[in-house]
């Protein structure tokens, strides 16, 4: 990975940082429903024609709307909501009216733009402080029982041991 997406990378989870920090928003798990709509984002389940979609944002004056593929399985939900935060925070003044999300874009980080590089860290960060991950993975050493823990998959949970270097494999 270049220097400059390893610095956009690192933005990015700095901003997650910060709004957690900001919002007071402590321990695990996180609420990202209530953070979204802390940030003036309502959040609205939705089925999409495509299948594929997993969610968006749609910008408003003030905030606007996320929406979430109710087929989506919950942890799927809850990361895709944090992803579109880290749209919210990160690109909005990029997108005039909103971005729609695919689910196979969150499959192949080489494969998509550095926006969506950058709300995937956002999203990772968000869901799974770096410093509590680092806390609960010396207390538990264990990544299904960390990603209960956090309420994300275990292979968000995996790939996000593997980046802090916790584990060697994901």
């Amino acid at each position: 990975m270049d220097q400059e997406k390893r610095q956009s990378i690192a933005r990015a989870e700095r901003a997650a940082s910060t709004v957690l920090r900001d919002h007071g928003v402590h321990g695990t798990p996180i609420n990202a429903v209530k953070l979204a709509e802390a940030l003036g984002y309502d959040v609205y389940q939705a089925t999409f024609k495509d299948g594929a979609i997993s969610g968006g944002v749609n910008f408003q004056k003030n905030g606007g709307r996320i929406y979430l593929n109710q087929n989506d399985s919950p942890t799927r939900q809850r990361f895709t909501l944090a992803h579109e935060i880290g749209h919210c925070v990160l690109h909005r003044d990029k997108h005039e009216n909103g971005i729609l999300e695919r689910i196979d874009m969150f499959r192949d980080p080489e494969n998509h733009s550095q926006e969506e590089v950058e709300a995937n860290a956002f999203a990772a960060n968000l869901l799974m402080p770096e410093q509590l991950v680092r806390e609960m993975w010396k207390r538990w050493g264990s990544t299904e029982i960390l990603a209960d823990i956090f309420k994300v998959s275990l292979s968000a949970m995996s790939y996000r041991l593997y980046n802090l270097h916790l584990k060697g494999d994901w």
